[in-house]
């Protein structure tokens, strides 16, 4: 079984001015959650992952944990990610004020940032307090009640990002992530590091719901 902390996070209150309407397929007016946008080619950010001993999903919370602290980033930024065939697109939600993010090109080579409302699919990945970095999940799609879970980039499906496992493939991923590129397992203790080469960052783990989200409703 799986205990993290919960927090409530509003969209409208971290995403202002990013809402904005659009026009449907049908000519009718909608409301998205406008973005800075990043997108990675899997096969190169995968490569990346494995020559670090890093799954690509760890990899990503590792870079964006070191980038943030580094650059002394001092406003709340919700990331979104989505997984589209070959394609990843992390997703920048930064408030009112406007979110430095051009370092994210250096994670590797992918396109960006540029504009684009959040998918309709994509699921919180990663927020920042203004201090500290979380590793988050939605609380309405998180199967907290396994007993072994490992996130999965491989199925290329955001409802299968998160599976229950055995308890032996929990501890095969756990001892030998270099073997598991696309897929991690995720700890039960609510903090965890991961390291890459001599640096270390510390992760934690908490379940979000988010409210005045203009993908489910009107803001």
């Amino acid at each position: 079984m799986y205990h993290f902390g919960h927090k409530e996070v509003s969209l409208r209150d971290l995403a202002l001015p990013y809402f904005r309407p659009y026009a449907d397929d049908d000519g009718e007016s909608e409301s998205g959650l406008l973005s800075e946008v990043f997108v990675f080619r899997t096969d190169i950010l995968s490569g990346i992952a494995n020559e670090s001993e890093l799954s690509m999903p760890r990899l990503l919370l590792f870079e964006l944990c070191r980038g943030f602290q580094n650059h002394a980033i001092k406003v709340p930024v919700l990331i979104f990610i989505n997984l589209r065939r070959d394609q990843l697109f992390l997703f920048v939600c930064g408030g009112k004020s406007k979110v430095e993010a051009g370092w994210i090109n250096e994670i590797c080579d992918c396109e960006g940032p540029g504009r684009d409302t959040v998918h309709d699919e994509a699921i919180p990945f990663f927020y920042w307090d203004g201090q500290h970095c979380f590793r988050v999940y939605d609380k309405g799609r998180f199967p907290t009640d396994e007993e072994y879970l490992v996130e999965d980039f491989g199925t290329r499906y955001p409802s299968l990002y998160f599976r229950g496992t055995s308890e032996k493939e929990f501890d095969l991923i756990n001892e030998h992530p270099e073997n598991y590129e696309d897929r991690n397992v995720i700890p039960k203790e609510t903090s965890f590091t991961i390291k890459k080469g001599e640096e270390r960052v510390t992760v934690t783990q908490i379940l979000v719901t988010l409210t005045n989200d203009p993908r489910t409703e009107n803001p």
